[in-house]
């Protein structure tokens, strides 16, 4: 399914556009959203059976859960997945001899993150309904002007969370590494500290 493109033109009128020319709002249908997934990654026949696994990076469905749901997304800038050297670090692995972006190239012009779902529960249906992503306690939802506009205004209201708590996220992660470091560093002094506390007879 696409996206109503007179519905995506409110949406980009109301929610302004990014530096880049593209909204900062957006519905998508999510069989439609793809992202990078690198690693050994397998392919299926028609009966679900592997028919081989292949060491490569490729487009897929960024929410496999998801595929049969209206998805709400919003913009990030690209300072919310770090820099250049943080992502190449983080991101990219060597297996069997060759090196794998897991997520794909730094997102350079920023990237889409996921705001809402479109669906709604199904009461009694599961004891994990609350954090239930097996696609049989939460019904589809028809995408509508009504809903859209909801969600839209929902967002607007809260658009900087998702980058701020990225940002936490990050330095949380850099004061660990810190720390780390300067646990070593104590660790080796700690080991060479009785040297250093031997006395020492000088004879002029």
């Amino acid at each position: 399914m696409e996206t109503p493109r007179w519905l995506q033109e409110k949406l980009t009128n109301i929610g302004g556009k990014n530096p880049f020319g593209e909204p900062n709002f957006r519905v998508i249908f999510g069989r439609n959203r793809l992202a990078w997934h690198g690693g050994l990654l397998s392919d299926y026949d028609a009966s679900g059976n592997i028919i081989r696994r292949t060491v490569t990076c490729r487009l897929e469905p960024a929410y496999p859960e998801f595929v049969n749901r209206w998805l709400f997304e919003c913009w990030l800038p690209p300072e919310a997945f770090g820099s250049e050297e943080s992502w190449e670090r983080d991101t990219v692995v060597w297996m069997e001899g060759q090196r794998v972006e897991t997520l794909g190239p730094f997102p350079k012009r920023g990237d889409y993150d996921l705001c809402m779902v479109l669906q709604t529960p199904l009461k009694g249906q599961c004891a994990k309904q609350g954090g239930c992503t097996c696609g049989e306690c939460y019904a589809f939802i028809q995408l509508t002007e009504t809903a859209a506009m909801g969600i839209l205004k929902a967002a607007m209201a809260t658009r900087d969370i998702p980058l701020q708590l990225r940002q936490l996220a990050r330095k949380t992660e850099e004061e660990k590494k810190k720390q780390a470091v300067e646990d070593r560093l104590m660790a080796k002094f700690e080991d060479q500290k009785p040297a250093f506390e031997t006395p020492h007879i000088v004879v002029p």
